[in-house]
């Protein structure tokens, strides 16, 4: 009979089943058996703090808090919980006003388990205790400052700093203690301007770091400009325009001069790198007389991109002519006016001129007076309206040659009428 039983399909299925349950016996009390385990230090998260700061609230107390749990579960499972993997979340978006709340915390558990052969021992410790208070905020300046150095030859300028000022919010307690946020550039021996994001440092009312406040600002860094510039002494100089029979050929070399001969600007070293010299100003010659240190004065106008570090504003040049002698012809009556404005007609009311001629001696004993011959554009009039009007007039020496010329400025008086 025995034999017929081994030798039957049901006796093994049966046989099966039960080695099948042994084995999951064996497994689940001796391979994989029931394990407790406590993780302490696991971190309290709060969802929903951004609810509380729209409504001013905020954690104030029990808001960076760590608990300890006694979990019962299999081996398995035990082997992949820790305090990296666990963690514990309580939802603060319901709150609306300040207390002191207890609430029960969610447990995050990894993906890889299943949370349903896991068992919590002591429960009551997923009961947070913390404390909500009013948010107070403030406006606080953003300070910039250099403890670095600049280069040799170059020079640091002003901070520009966005934004310039900041909010920040938290407790009375703490936000009081700020006086104002500071951002530090420390860079050494600069030699191009520094721009980009320094972080912000919280500093009481003397000058101090503060430091484990619970301080919250939608800021942590600001953007600063630092511009660091060349510095250079730039001459100063001008221009001729020949005139009254005077070229640069006739300015004393030893007389001349310019007060003061340069000064000091500064400005990228890509623009400052081709000025050697500044040019001031033009000075024409026709009304540069014989007087001896003849003075003229020109302001001193930079581009936008270069700064003026001397601070002077306009410069003196001091010249003298040599080598040119003067003759003066009085009662000169021979005055053309051209380009009368249409529609009008001019009537002449300075009848002569005393006019100052100079040249080499030689020309100027051959010249007489019917060469002299002055001239009055009236377009410039143009649009001005009728009439008593100055206008400046120039004077021609005609055949007298290039080497000589009028000096000083001349205007005739016209009666402008219309019609």
């Amino acid at each position: 009979m025995w034999k017929k039983i081994k030798e039957s399909k049901t006796f093994y299925v049966v046989l099966s089943i039960l080695l099948s349950v042994l084995i999951w016996s064996y497994v689940v009390g001796e391979v994989n058996p029931t394990h407790e385990q406590t993780i302490t230090g696991i971190p309290v998260e709060f969802q929903g703090e951004d609810l509380l700061e729209s409504r001013n609230l905020l954690i104030t107390e029990g808001n960076e808090q760590t608990v300890s749990l006694r979990f019962r579960t299999d081996r398995d499972t035990a082997s992949k919980l820790d305090r990296e993997s666990v963690s514990l979340v309580v939802s603060v978006s319901n709150i609306t006003e300040p207390g002191r709340y207890r609430l029960y915390a969610d447990i995050i558990y990894p993906s890889n388990i299943s949370r349903s052969n896991i068992s919590i021992e002591n429960d009551e410790s997923r009961y947070i205790e913390f404390t909500v208070a009013p948010l107070a905020s403030k406006e606080i300046d953003v300070r910039p400052k250099f403890t670095g150095s600049v280069a040799e030859g170059y020079q640091g300028g002003e901070f520009t700093v966005t934004p310039d000022k900041v909010v920040i919010r938290g407790k009375e307690e703490d936000i009081s203690q700020v006086a104002y946020a500071e951002v530090v550039l420390g860079q050494q021996d600069m030699e191009a301007t520094f721009e980009g994001e320094l972080p912000l440092v919280f500093m009481n009312e003397n000058g101090e770091e503060l430091t484990g406040l619970d301080i919250r600002c939608d800021e942590t860094s600001v953007y600063v400009i630092y511009p660091v510039v060349v510095v250079k002494e730039i001459p100063l100089s001008v221009s001729f325009l020949p005139g009254g029979g005077a070229t640069a050929a006739n300015v004393d070399p030893e007389s001349f001069r310019i007060d003061p001969a340069s000064i000091s600007v500064s400005g990228p070293a890509s623009v400052l790198a081709n000025l050697t010299e500044l040019i001031i100003g033009e000075v024409d010659l026709s009304i540069v007389t014989n007087t001896p240190n003849y003075e003229i004065t020109f302001p001193i106008r930079l581009s936008d991109n270069i700064t003026n570090e001397s601070g002077i504003t306009e410069a003196t040049v001091t010249l003298t002519i040599t080598g040119l002698s003067t003759r003066e012809f009085t009662d000169v009556d021979n005055i053309d006016l051209v380009n009368i404005p249409e529609g009008y007609h001019a009537e002449l009311l300075t009848l002569s001129k005393s006019v100052l001629i100079r040249g080499p001696q030689e020309e100027l004993d051959e010249i007489f007076q019917g060469q002299i011959r002055i001239e009055a554009d009236l377009s410039q009039l143009d649009g001005s309206g009728g009439g008593r009007q100055t206008v400046s007039a120039t004077v021609h020496v005609d055949g007298g040659g290039s080497s000589v010329g009028a000096v000083g400025r001349y205007t005739v008086v016209v009666n402008l009428i219309r019609g």
